[in-house]
């Protein structure tokens, strides 16, 4: 009921069962053409274009220059399900309540970005690298085709280009995924395609293959992650320097391959004439974790994890070269499409259109809910992290960004505060969740690809 409401408001009706959908004559025209890019466990702070030593995204570089960086960018928590649903619902993962250990699919009554987008007579296609982001969830929800079948992007870009030829003319929202920087499933832990596989790692002289016994890969790391849970090893007993070493190379090896690929999209793009007047979004779901807070993966919600890069271009000449200090999250993601097309969004909607705090607008005080195993209260200068035995973290990020000093003895009151903001943002979340029925029901083989993901083991 609720979805059949907000579309007819949009100025469509739906008729029988066929969902037929017609556009008001009144209806503006959709200005500009959408793609959104996700960029599966992209950590920002080791992209060259967010001030890394090395030059792992010389593209995303250049792309910087051409529009906007918001450098505070933070997700809802999770990991890719729960976030990407978020990122496109704009609801937070409580009140949309489809997670990796729940399985549910996204309840119907929800509006979609896609289904808003489509009302207004675009035309909708997600090219995605399956796993968490399997159609089974709800995220085809809105989408007039829905390629899930993956295979990173060596098997997604040759599809997305086809697909683009074909409807190039048309208005669009277009959306991608890939898991190309995620960590692997057969034997390294991330492995890129060679040359980029020893990139970053040409000295590397250990002994590490990537497998311990009969484990390998993100099996492995998420094996290791349980016996760092349970106190049977400790962070500095799990590598040596120069394997842990080798291993962040591999995966920014991953990082620069997915670059080099979007250069080539966007050179692509170019060619077809979608570059100039169209809206160009890449983002990432979560960060990576290298042991900084004893623990690999991306269990937790420190600022490796939480914090992902968010650039923009928008059409025409638009905002060149900006970087953007605002705290913001990827619930803000739908509402800034929105913005910018001129497409009015639903009652439902968290988040915050971008476009103000791009053009220069300030937001002193913004807060960040990140559910997780530690629910965590990020605001423009603090974070604040509550752990399941009741214990509190608290970091001042301008003096400690990488949230090495617990400080909630120098600041009691601060921490009463965040505390209780953090149990009422919860609280009111969970409120708002409606109890959903349905399970996304998985195959062996699907459930098989989410455990060499690093899930469900």
């Amino acid at each position: 009921m609720f979805r059949a409401v907000v579309l007819a408001l949009l100025g469509i009706v739906v008729i029988g069962a066929v969902g037929l959908i017609l556009r008001w004559s009144d209806a503006p025209d959709p200005a500009h053409n959408v793609i959104l890019i996700s960029i599966d466990t992209l950590r920002a702070d080791h992209l060259s274009a967010c001030g890394y030593h090395r030059r792992t995204s010389p593209h995303l570089d250049a792309f910087a220059r051409a529009g906007i960086v918001f450098e505070r960018m933070v997700n809802t928590g999770g990991g890719t399900l729960p976030v990407h649903m978020s990122m496109l619902t704009s609801l937070p993962p409580l009140v949309h309540d489809v997670w990796t250990d729940n399985r549910r699919r996204l309840d119907e009554e929800r509006v979609t970005l896609a289904e808003l987008l489509r009302a207004r007579g675009y035309r909708t296609a997600a090219f995605v690298d399956g796993g968490w982001m399997n159609a089974k969830f709800g995220f085809d929800q809105g989408f007039e085709t829905y390629d899930d079948r993956g295979g990173g992007f060596a098997a997604i870009l040759p599809k997305v280009r086809a697909w683009l030829e074909e409807h190039r003319s048309e208005r669009f929202f277009l959306f991608l995924h890939t898991y190309d920087v995620h960590s692997a499933y057969r034997k390294l832990p991330y492995d890129p395609p060679a040359p980029y596989k020893r990139l970053y790692a040409r000295d590397y002289t250990g002994a590490f293959t990537g497998c311990r016994v009969d484990l390998c890969a993100s099996k492995l790391l998420d094996r290791i992650n349980q016996q760092l849970q349970a106190g049977e090893l400790s962070p500095d007993a799990v590598f040596e320097p120069e394997d842990l070493e080798y291993i962040i190379a591999l995966y920014d090896g991953g990082i620069r391959y997915v670059d080099d690929e979007l250069g080539r999209f966007f050179d692509f793009l170019r060619e077809l004439g979608l570059w100039k007047d169209n809206l160009l979004i890449v983002t990432s779901d979560h960060g990576e974790e290298f042991l900084e807070h004893g623990r690999l993966l991306h269990d937790q919600a420190y600022e490796e994890t939480a914090r992902v890069p968010f650039f923009m271009k928008l059409p025409g000449p638009g905002i060149r070269g900006r970087r953007v200090e605002t705290l913001v999250s990827t619930l803000d993601v739908m509402p800034t499409v929105l913005d910018v097309v001129g497409i009015p969004g639903s009652d439902e909607i968290h988040g915050t259109s971008l476009l103000s705090f791009a053009r220069g607008e300030a937001r002193e005080d913004a807060r960040v809910f990140i559910a997780a195993e530690k629910p965590k209260l990020r605001t423009p200068r603090w974070s604040f992290l509550l752990g399941l035995d009741r214990a509190r973290e608290l970091y001042d990020l301008e003096a400690d960004p990488g949230e090495r000093t617990n400080v909630t003895s120098q600041h009691p009151e601060l921490e009463r505060r965040f505390a209780d903001e953090l149990e009422k943002t919860r609280a009111s979340q969970q409120r708002l969740r409606i109890a959903l029925t349905k399970r996304a029901e998985l195959t062996p083989e699907e459930l098989e690809a989410m455990k060499a993901l690093g899930y469900l083991n």
